[in-house]
This record gives C-alpha cells, sequence and structure tokens, in this order.
C-alpha cells in the first residue's frame, strides 16, 4: 500500500509537530514527531483516510491503543494517546507511541543468517512480549519479522514487539 497523504509538519491535537516520516505500512503512516508539551521525541501512527472512513477500523484503531495503554511491558512498545486529526475533510485516528529508533528483524534477516545466540535471545524476549499479552488475554494476531524491533536500551538491545492493530481480546 501506498502512503497516506504527507503530513510532515502538520501539528496534530495543538501537541505532536510531525517532522519525518520514517515508516508506512498498510494502515498508516509513521511519523518522527515532538510533543510540544513535554519536549520529548515521539512516534505518531495516523491511519490512512481510506481505514478511518470505515467505522470498524476506526473502532479497531481505538481498541489497539487501549489494549497498548494498559499493557506495560519491557518488550511491548506502550501507547502514549489517541487523538484525531482532521485532514482535507477526513478524520483521521492518530496513536502516539515513544520514538522507537532501530531496526526490524526483517531488516536483519534481509542482510543474511544471524548467530544463533542473538536468534535464540530475540526469540525469548518475543516470547516474553507475547507471554505478557496472552496474560491480558489479548492475542496479537499479527507476528512477523516486521512487527519485532531492535532496540538499544541501558547498552543492549531488546526486542519490542510492535503494532496491535490486529489484536484481539
Amino acid at each position: 500500500m501506498q502512503p497516506g497523504p504527507d503530513l510532515r509538519g502538520a501539528t496534530l491535537a495543538a501537541r505532536y509537530r510531525l517532522d519525518e516520516l520514517v515508516g508506512f505500512g498498510g494502515s498508516g503512516n509513521v511519523y518522527a514527531a515532538l510533543d510540544l508539551r513535554l519536549r520529548r521525541d515521539v512516534a505518531v501512527k495516523v491511519i490512512h483516510p481510506y481505514y478511518a472512513r470505515d467505522e470498524q477500523q476506526r473502532l479497531r484503531i481505538r481498541q489497539e491503543a487501549l489494549l497498548g495503554a494498559r499493557l506495560a511491558h519491557e518488550h511491548l512498545a506502550p501507547i502514549l494517546d489517541l487523538g484525531e486529526y482532521v485532514s482535507r475533510g477526513d478524520v483521521l485516528p492518530f496513536i502516539v507511541m515513544p520514538l522507537l529508533r532501530g531496526r526490524t528483524l526483517r531488516d536483519l534477516l534481509n542482510q543474511g543468517a544471524v548467530p544463533w545466540q542473538a536468534a535464540a535471545c530475540w526469540v525469548h524476549q518475543l516470547l516474553l512480549g507475547l507471554a505478557a499479552l496472552h496474560g491480558e488475554g489479548v492475542i496479537h494476531r499479527d507476528v512477523k519479522p516486521e512487527n519485532c524491533l531492535l532496540v538499544r536500551e541501558r547498552e543492549r538491545e531488546r526486542l519490542k514487539l510492535i503494532d496491535l492493530g490486529l489484536a484481539k481480546l
């Protein structure tokens, strides 16, 4: 799917200034942004107009945000805020998360084989994140290398499971 409208430079909810398009996927664009109130870097996922027009999709997005906001775990990407932005007559839901700079497992696998010790560590971390979800009665339903982000935290690489968009209670 092609990226939605380019909203770089826009300010959402008088709070989040979208600075850089850092990715796009099936449901929306992800921007590196600045939280103007708290002066911190965040990531903002803005849903494509095509999906934003569908009531079921908007409910799913809200569910993703509510799930992510209540699930606090070191291997899950938390949700910080949820809102809506009007662009060209479309009401576009958006989700705010910490800005996690890293690489996906897909990026690494595209480069070739990885050492088994690293792979075992990442699988262990992924399972810890999934166990936290399942402990809350949540099924992710979209576990894939693109949704496993490796970030540097306190001098070590940590796997974060991202994108609860298809999660089911």
